[in-house]
């Protein structure tokens, strides 16, 4: 990706992965029009917001003060001319011309993608300094705080927030939920925990005929247990199975698409919903219930690693064992992208160029698991993602691997799981239950946890875990 801040003096901070995308052909058409009519001011105003969402400061900050002289700063000149001066780095005056709660924050967010973070800070401080009331602000705020690393303030202000009488009931489950959130990236797992219950009215899930269980005595209690939201969500729950199954519990399983295999080999499963007919007496819980309802500390994390085998039915075995036994030397996976859909992928996930340290790590052959349909690395890769039609073909090419390098996504909790080695590279603010400022997993023992030192540098971070890789 083309360098798109141009602040003097020290390398500009490094900005969001996709947030700045060259079209050359726009490009072009835009400059034949301005070669045609340069006095044009609709014309160079169009051109400047397209610089502007290139990431071409330096070109749209003279189109938009030549507009400034001539007097022309109807519609959004100010925070044009804001957002240009920010990607120049002119910080202070960029903050100057935006002079409303909603221009500061949505010029904050902006500085959030090009990597300046103190930016960011200031500018929803002064949204929230501007409309001290306005619930948006203050939340807004809090976001900011927590890219800051200040998770302690941001906590604060939503339980202010949250105490507020009248404050909007969505707001409000926002609210409680990143504030549980927060906790559980701080280590506080029973109250993060509990308040993450404030999701069950958002989750959506169709209706089933059976009541809540609510944590007490098991014993002899059929339990159907309902998966939710992702893979890795998902995978991370199942640990929970043995331990209700030697609580006394019956355990039946509503399975998510793709993992009617993998399910097959978790213990104390005695039954997969839509495969038998639950018994009399059956109560629902829903997966992510299980850890508040079971009172999980960082101390008393289950894991009876592995919970989860590739000795379930995989559709194509024979290929994928062919295909990683005919390489020799050190075999590892690789998962650089996450679900495109989830809504912080683009924190997650790595740009392919960033990559290209990995094919330096000698004798090792890699092996892409990805089979999602992203940009692939200029790195030598052994394509397994078309073999891989379920968690149980994933499972099993886990196993035969010597190891995987992933981002935060569903193969990093399978590898986990699964009791294989692995590296999982984290965004600088992790997703909760990763924790902070640790190398290793209570969750997953067998897991390296290797992070960001600043927001959006990944190049930095695969450079550092492709010379541990040389170093075995």
């Amino acid at each position: 990706m083309p360098p798109v801040t141009e602040a003097s003096g020290a390398a500009a901070p490094p900005a969001h992965p996709r947030r700045y995308k060259r079209d050359p052909e726009a490009l072009g058409r835009f400059r034949e029009a301005l070669a045609v009519e340069p006095h044009s001011p609709v014309i160079r105003r169009l051109y400047a917001m397209f610089l502007l969402g290139q990431g071409s400061f330096t070109e749209a900050l003279p189109l938009l003060e030549s507009l400034g002289e001539e007097g022309r700063t109807e519609g959004d000149w100010n925070y044009q001319m804001a957002l240009a001066l920010l990607g120049l780095g002119r910080e202070a005056e960029a903050e100057a011309l935006v002079d409303t709660p909603e221009s500061c924050a949505k010029l904050g967010y902006q500085a959030a993608d090009l990597g300046r973070w103190g930016a960011f800070g200031q500018l929803t401080a002064k949204a929230l300094s501007l409309a001290p009331e306005a619930p948006g602000a203050v939340f807004d705020r809090a976001i900011a705080l927590d890219y800051l690393g200040e998770y302690r303030s941001a906590i604060a202000l939503l339980e202010d927030l949250e105490a507020r009488p009248g404050l909007d009931p969505a707001l409000k489950i926002r609210a409680r939920m990143h504030r549980g959130q927060s906790l559980l990236l701080l280590g506080d797992l029973l109250t993060g925990f509990r308040l993450m219950e404030s999701r069950l009215p958002t989750l959506g899930l169709p209706p089933l005929p059976y009541p809540e269980w609510d944590g007490s005595d098991m014993a002899g209690t059929p339990l159907l247990v309902r998966g939710e939201q992702g893979y890795g969500d998902f995978i991370m729950g199942l640990r929970y199975i043995p331990l209700l199954a030697r609580r006394g519990a019956r355990v039946f399983v509503e399975p998510m698409e793709g993992t009617v295999e993998l399910l097959r080999t978790c213990p104390g499963v005695a039954g997969l919903l839509g495969e038998v007919a639950l018994p009399p007496g059956t109560q629902q819980v829903q997966l992510l219930s299980l850890p508040h309802l079971l009172g999980t500390h960082t101390g008393d994390i289950p894991a009876p690693i592995p919970y989860l085998s590739a000795a379930g039915c995989s559709p194509n075995r024979p290929r994928i064992e062919a295909a990683i036994r005919a390489c020799p030397g050190r075999r590892l996976g690789l998962v650089w992208a996450g679900h495109p859909r989830h809504p912080r992928d683009a924190e997650r996930s790595i740009p392919p160029t960033a990559l290209a340290p990995l094919a330096s790590v000698p004798g090792v052959t890699w092996f892409s698991l990805q089979k999602s349909d992203v940009p692939r690395p200029e790195i030598p890769l052994m394509e397994l993602g078309p073999l891989l039609g379920d968690f149980s073909d994933t499972a099993l090419a886990l196993e035969l691997l010597d190891g995987v390098v992933t981002v935060d996504t569903s193969v990093a909790h399978l590898a986990g799981a699964l009791g294989r080695p692995g590296w999982v590279l984290l965004n600088r603010f992790p997703d909760w239950r990763w924790l902070l400022d640790r190398g290793d997993s209570p969750w997953y023992p067998s897991l390296r946890l290797r992070r960001q030192s600043r927001h959006w540098d990944w190049a930095t971070l695969v450079r550092q875990v492709a010379t541990e890789l040389g170093g075995h």
